[in-house]
């Protein structure tokens, strides 16, 4: 089976390493949207199963592959930005946090880093593949596609996140007909570093349901 992983914002593929330790046998494809270094875009011919992490739930929602069979999607969501028609970082804000990753994007990517939970050391940032992006997720609202999703989801949150909020994470993929959600009580935002095995275990399980 192969599983095509897709990562959040301010990170990169080197997030999924100790939860692709844990999947022997599968197939394990990374997408890295070459914010630390070259991008890559892995092909999928046949049937997949995504998993996601953060805003690449956005990316993997709007570029489903033909062959999807499921989405993991961990500490994910549909929208991140509101303009007060529900829970989200109030799109007014995002003007001066642009400003701010466009004057200093080794500053501004590293903040965030630590307040996601990240302790190692920060690459070198590509400043212009991380501004467009965090525009994109600024503007990116994929809770339409993911109402019209025909696959299952299975949601995998913490229940400590200092990204998301309580609200916001009850809103997350609210919409998807076929979802389930498991929340890890003490966890942060980043469960594929702090709980890889969890991660893998679901992963393995979800996939095994697909057959």
């Amino acid at each position: 089976m192969i599983l095509l992983f897709h990562h959040g914002w301010a990170f990169d593929s080197a997030i999924w390493r100790d939860v692709i330790a844990a999947l022997p046998g599968f197939d394990c494809r990374v997408v890295d949207r070459g914010y630390f270094g070259p991008a890559r875009e892995p092909r999928v011919e046949s049937a997949c199963i995504l998993v996601a992490h953060s805003f690449g739930t956005c990316r993997a929602i709007e570029a489903m592959p033909e062959g999807a069979l499921g989405l993991v999607a961990i500490n994910g969501f549909d929208r991140f930005a509101s303009d007060g028609d529900g829970p989200g970082v109030p799109r007014r804000a995002f003007g001066r946090m642009i400003a701010q990753c466009r004057a200093d994007p080794a500053s501004f990517v590293g903040d965030f880093r630590k307040r996601s939970g990240s302790e190692g050391p920060m690459p070198e940032p590509v400043g212009d593949r991380l501004l467009a992006d965090f525009i994109a997720l600024r503007d990116a609202d994929m809770r339409k596609t993911a109402q019209g999703l025909r696959i299952p989801v299975l949601a995998l949150e913490g229940g400590r996140d200092p990204i998301l909020s309580e609200a916001m994470r009850e809103a997350a993929l609210s919409g998807v007909p076929q979802i389930e959600k498991k929340v890890v009580p003490d966890a942060g935002h980043l469960l594929p570093v702090s709980d890889p095995l969890y991660c893998a275990g679901e992963i393995r399980n979800f996939a095994n349901r697909m057959g």
